[in-house]
């Protein structure tokens, strides 16, 4: 028997309003967990670490950093809640709390939605007399126009080249010495002070990418997910007084592309531009790994990371026709690639993104065999840091195999397949991630789900083993479906 499952399946909907001091997710298991068990909640799309117990401060999103906490005798009571301090919009979406207790498994969904502030004024305008529903609303522009009470959102396709998120600053133009764009993290997008720019002030990720416009609009050059945000401009006087604060929730659409894990596969991208000759174009992955660069009409594999070496090719003349569309054979895993041209200068000519997702590879072996590998390979010299986590997700969740901390974790592996399965003697230095499982059997048949995550990566890969055998009728090819490798998990 494999190890069993605690809970599975449980899902919760919580609401939050933002501004709220904070917000709890609930999760509950069995009181007195034994020692040693270890509680993962992360956050489904994009995928990051929001907590960890024991805790690991070095494995968990800049997020969510000291926003997080759960009670001290969790072991003891089983209440694995969460406490999300200070919820914004930003934080709406689906939480898994993953609860490994030796061979057992637990696994619950939260599904959290915050909203912006209601707007007070709704219920005063009903029932105030005209006059002072006048002088209410005329408070409400204030708020509105002056102090941010809505969010504003604007959304765009990867590719553009740029995009503006609006002020709104209709008054007080005259009034204002300082005006400053932040991010959702605090960090300074645009800082203008007494009609001067102050480059020196901006962050590192923004410098050279943004203007500003007289009525203090901001633009944001070839804008990407990652600059998928919150957006704040505050507008001061001399005083250091707020006139106004306005939110911007952009929004960067990536077009997205599946296919089934296959020798060659194609990554569309058009240039939106016309592009000089000798510019240069360059593809990378989500982890700003160098896939291809193309440069004085030719590739340039010596700039190229070695995991692509010999696996990358561009269609002829690129800068010419405009076709920078990227051929790769094997692709081993899901990603959103990025695809930039730059000048001769450095300056970025264009950017655009294709998310990448490859459904999982199938393996198929007879009952019998000495052993099948379940491969992931990966790019090589991996943070020291980096946890490997082998798991049978269907149709049960089991630990299989574990490593972490430069060792294999064998005692919280599931005693199913002790003495079965082996990774490579260095799989940090040579990002070969497989998994051999020892002797398959039928009843190993099903998906597993290989996590790769550390302090800077974070990966994950599905591959589904079929062991065919005399106990066919039980285990029908049909029982296991098809699912994109970076697909939200179903729990």
């Amino acid at each position: 028997m494999h190890g069993a499952v605690l809970s599975a399946n449980k899902e919760a909907e919580v609401g939050a309003t933002e501004g709220a001091e904070s917000v709890l997710l609930p999760c509950r298991a069995a009181a007195g967990l034994p020692t040693g068990t270890t509680v993962e909640w992360t956050f489904s799309q994009p995928p990051r670490v929001v907590h960890v117990f024991p805790k690991l401060s070095q494995i968990q999103d800049d997020l969510y950093c000291s926003r997080t906490e759960m009670k001290e005798d969790l072991l003891s009571t089983g209440d694995l809640s969460l406490t999300l301090r200070q919820p914004t919009v930003r934080d709406s979406g689906s939480y898994v709390c993953t609860v490994h207790t030796g061979p057992d498994v637990l696994r619950q969904r939260v599904d959290l939605q915050v909203k912006a502030p209601f707007p007070v004024w709704i219920p005063v305008v009903s029932v105030l007399a005209v006059l002072v529903a006048v002088l209410v609303t005329g408070g409400l522009l204030y708020h509105y126009y002056f102090l941010g009470g809505e969010f504003l959102y604007k959304t765009v396709d990867s590719g553009v080249e740029s995009v503006r998120l609006p002020s709104r600053a209709l008054f007080h133009q005259r009034k204002a010495t300082k005006v400053l764009w932040r991010d959702n993290d605090g960090w300074k997008v645009r800082v203008s002070e007494n009609g001067s720019d102050r480059p020196a002030e901006q962050d590192a990720p923004y410098r050279n990418r943004t203007q500003m416009k007289k009525n203090f609009d901001l633009i944001l050059k070839h804008p990407t997910d990652k600059d998928m945000d919150f957006y704040t401009c505050s507008v001061y006087n001399k005083d250091g007084k707020v006139l106004m604060k306005r939110q911007v929730v952009l929004k960067v659409r990536v077009p997205q592309v599946e296919v089934d894990y296959v020798e060659l596969f194609h990554i569309p991208c058009k240039a939106s531009v016309q592009l000089p000759r000798d510019a240069k174009v360059e593809w990378r992955d989500d982890r700003n790994t160098v896939i291809h660069v193309y440069q004085n009409g030719c590739d340039r594999p010596d700039q190229q990371h070695q995991f692509y070496r010999n696996r990358t090719r561009m269609e002829e003349d690129p800068l010419g026709t405009g076709d920078l569309s990227l051929t790769v054979s094997e692709p081993k895993y899901s990603d959103t690639v990025t695809c930039s041209v730059y000048s001769r200068e450095g300056d970025v000519l264009m950017r655009k993104q294709v998310d990448l997702r490859v459904r999982a590879n199938h393996v198929e072996v007879e009952e019998g065999a000495e052993s099948v590998v379940l491969p992931f390979k990966t790019t090589s010299d991996l943070p020291e840091d980096t946890m490997i986590l082998w798991e049978w997700v269907k149709p049960e969740f089991t630990r299989v195999h574990k490593y972490q901390k430069g060792s294999n974790q064998t005692d919280q592996q599931d005693q199913v397949y002790r003495d079965r399965t082996r990774m490579d003697e260095d799989p940090l230095r040579t990002g070969d991630l497989s998994l051999t499982l020892v002797q398959p059997t039928v009843g190993d048949s099903g998906e597993y789900r290989c996590w790769m995550e550390s302090s800077r990566v974070w990966r994950k890969i599905t591959v589904h083993l079929r062991v065919t055998g005399r106990d066919l009728v039980q285990h029908p090819a049909e029982d296991i479906d098809p699912t994109p490798l970076m697909a939200e998990e179903s729990v």
